[in-house]
């Protein structure tokens, strides 16, 4: 069978029709899936594990540019969270984590000026400790003595293992932007 002209053209025109179309439709699936930036937002967050840290010892995290707070409980905080007074403002948000090992996980912002306050068993009640409103939270970030208006926030935190968690990005927004 002899390929005429006519016939090569065709198959050559076909091929390179074919070839466009196929590059088209892969540019334009390629441009539809996220970016690396836009899956890093929405990936878990770091995996941290707990035998890392010192019992009773505050270890403070630069997570998506906020500080997190997070502390792995000594026997003698479990006794002293348990024998304070019932909060202020109790919420419903789980604040200690963690089944073997207990542990917290805030976000160190100040919720009446957005101020880091201070921790490492400062305040009167061994928890953190606000400068710029007096503010007295105990371990589990409860709101304590002072003028701020809330307690510390806590994290979003997934549990992996029993020594092992996961973290969740804080939802930013324009009238929330610290996202906490």
């Amino acid at each position: 069978m002899s390929i005429t002209r006519r016939s090569f053209l065709n198959q050559a025109t076909g091929t390179a029709l074919f070839a466009t179309v196929g590059a088209a439709v892969f540019a334009t699936a390629r441009s539809c899936t996220p970016s690396a930036d836009v899956i890093a937002k929405h990936a878990p967050g770091p995996m941290l594990d707990l035998t890392d840290f010192e019992a009773g010892k505050d270890v403070l995290v630069k997570y998506h540019n906020l500080p997190l707070n997070i502390r792995r409980l000594s026997k003698d905080d479990e006794t002293a969270l348990q024998n304070l007074p019932p909060p202020l403002w109790a919420d419903s948000a789980p604040r200690i984590f963690g089944t073997t090992i207990k542990f917290t996980a805030l976000w160190r912002i100040c919720p009446y000026r957005n101020c880091v306050p201070l921790a490492d068993g400062v305040g009167d009640y061994n928890g953190y400790f606000c400068p710029c409103c007096a503010g007295h939270y105990d371990l589990a970030g409860y709101f304590r003595k002072g003028i701020a208006t809330n307690n510390l926030k806590p994290a979003t935190v997934t549990l992996v293992t029993d020594t092992s968690f996961h973290i969740a990005k804080p939802h930013q927004t324009k009238a929330n932007p610290y996202g906490v």
